[in-house]
């Protein structure tokens, strides 16, 4: 995984192809990108507690696609989502299945979470992506997206219920 953010840092680019899935084990250490991920339609696997999400941020002209995440995540630390906590790029066919769970921690605010993005910018777009699973607001007043928060970024996105299989659109709850 080291070679993945090697690729695709902030100063450098650079653009990365998955050619297996990979289990990151116990996963705390999100970064930056600046370059294109496209993960193959692979999966990468991780578990995490006090997390940020799977990228901090991508920059204007990254991008992550046909990528798929499993993971459960919990947080106390801000925003954070199931691929990235904030997107100033393109975030195109992927597909988070997990658990995030905000807490307030040491936040004088709570955190707000989302299955794929907490925050897209006005050059950022997530298209065709879905989420299949649960967000928590633990004991706090934590907000909870199941795409993103800003809706009007997201085009062709479903969140999926895992109970009973059913889709809705990307909406606020």
């Amino acid at each position: 995984i080291d070679y993945l953010y090697r690729s695709l840092l902030r100063d450098k680019g650079g653009d990365l192809y998955l050619t297996q899935d990979i289990d990151l084990g116990e996963w705390n250490s999100p970064k930056n990108i600046n370059g294109n991920l496209d993960g193959g339609g692979h999966t990468i696997t991780f578990s995490s507690n006090d997390f940020k999400g799977f990228i901090l941020q991508i920059y204007p002209g990254g991008s992550i696609k046909h990528l798929r995440v499993e993971a459960n995540i919990v947080t106390s630390k801000g925003t954070c989502a199931g691929i990235v906590s904030t997107n100033y790029g393109t975030i195109s066919d992927c597909h988070f299945h997990g658990y995030i769970r905000g807490n307030k921690g040491f936040l004088r605010r709570a955190p707000d979470i989302a299955g794929i993005a907490v925050k897209v910018s006005d050059n950022g777009t997530i298209d065709h992506c879905t989420f299949t699973g649960y967000l928590s607001k633990g004991d706090y007043d934590v907000q909870t997206y199941t795409i993103t928060k800003d809706t009007d970024r997201a085009t062709y996105c479903t969140w999926v219920n895992p109970n009973d299989q059913t889709l809705y659109a990307a909406q606020r709850s």
